[in-house]
């Protein structure tokens, strides 16, 4: 769960929404990661820098504007990665890889999605277009199931 909490007081960011809202968000991300695991999902550690593999990033937007919340977003294999973005920086924007990266993402957020909606949790796609495939929960708890995950 990434935490946003190193930014620059000097870039034309939000002020951070007041502590209880960001802890509310940060037990909702828990839940949601919580959720994903036990269905057998990989979800990633939330250090960008140490994070390794494939799996579900959970994004907790600190922000106390409308962007601000909790974010899941799938992320490819390195590999994938690294053939999507080589064909972006030759502008080959056409190229097989671009769309099977985006299939993908498609797919991988339908499934958390449909995941998390039959645990209870409140969950739509993102509508921001830098999010894109992402999804968007808005309440939820593991407290709510009814067993124990």
């Amino acid at each position: 769960m990434m935490s946003g909490s190193d930014r620059n007081p000097e870039l034309p960011y939000p002020p951070h929404a007041p502590a209880d809202v960001i802890a509310a968000r940060e037990a909702l991300a828990a839940d949601v990661a919580r959720v994903l695991a036990s269905a057998g999902l990989p979800v990633r550690e939330p250090d960008w820098e140490t994070s390794r593999g494939p799996g579900f990033d959970i994004e907790v937007d600190k922000g106390d504007d409308a962007a601000g919340g909790v974010f899941v977003g799938w992320t490819a294999s390195a590999q994938l990665g690294e053939q999507t973005g080589a064909a972006l920086l030759a502008h080959e924007f056409t190229h097989p890889a671009i769309a099977f990266k985006g299939a993908v993402a498609e797919a991988m957020s339908a499934a958390a999605l449909r995941i998390l909606h039959a645990a209870g949790f409140r969950v739509v796609v993102s509508d921001d277009d830098l999010r894109a495939f992402d999804l968007d929960v808005q309440s939820g708890t593991v407290e709510g199931l009814g067993w124990t995950l």
